[in-house]
């Protein structure tokens, strides 16, 4: 696998972990106009909140968007992709 695609390996795993704990955290702090479904559902699932604690998540979350972000550049500059993936990562919906 050349650079780019290991870069990009890197973004993808990043991504998914991160979208799961921003639906994690989401879930306990989200309103049901926001994320679609009753706050607190995946209580008893024992997800990355419940676990860790909702700040150590959120920092987690924060410190993987960064990763994220600087793959990105390492592949170019001023990309577009930085907006989406910060719109993936904080809006609610």
């Amino acid at each position: 696998m050349n650079k780019v695609g290991k870069i990009l390996d890197e973004i993808g795993i990043n991504l998914s972990i991160s979208y799961q704990l921003f639906d994690d955290i989401r879930d306990v702090e989200g309103k049901f106009e926001i994320i679609g479904k009753p706050a607190k559902l995946d209580k008893d699932r024992k997800t990355s909140v419940y676990r860790y604690g909702i700040k150590n998540v959120k920092n987690e979350l924060e410190e993987r968007r960064k990763k994220i972000i600087q793959s990105i550049r390492k592949i170019q500059t001023n990309s577009k992709l930085e907006k989406l993936i910060n719109f993936i990562l904080t809006k609610p919906s």
